[in-house]
């Protein structure tokens, strides 16, 4: 769709709404993949399914939009262990939301 198109779906389905924090979860396709499979077997959902160049794509997306908007997205190495990935985000939002 490109940027703009999803800037322009955003503008018409939320106004002037924004997030004022996104939290940009990045794991490496291949890793993603592994878990998938681990977590789901061969029930993959609708959007699971889609195979890796969609996802990829989606990536792509959420980089430039993160590049555009630095001021809003924070990565998180979604590599590391569950507990550690939530100790980040906790203290991610308690440090950009303070009234959260």
């Amino acid at each position: 769709m490109g940027i703009d198109h999803v800037r322009e779906a955003n503008r018409l389905a939320l106004g002037d709404l924004a997030p004022d924090l996104t939290l940009l979860l990045q794991l490496p396709a291949e890793e993603a993949e592994a878990r998938a499979r681990h977590r789901d077997g061969d029930r993959a959902d609708r959007i699971a399914a889609r195979g890796a160049v969609y996802h990829s794509h989606v990536a792509e997306a959420f980089e430039m939009l993160a590049k555009v908007e630095p001021h809003r997205f924070v990565r998180i190495d979604s590599s590391a262990h569950p507990d550690r990935v939530a100790a980040q985000i906790a203290s991610t939002v308690e440090e950009r939301l303070p009234c959260a």
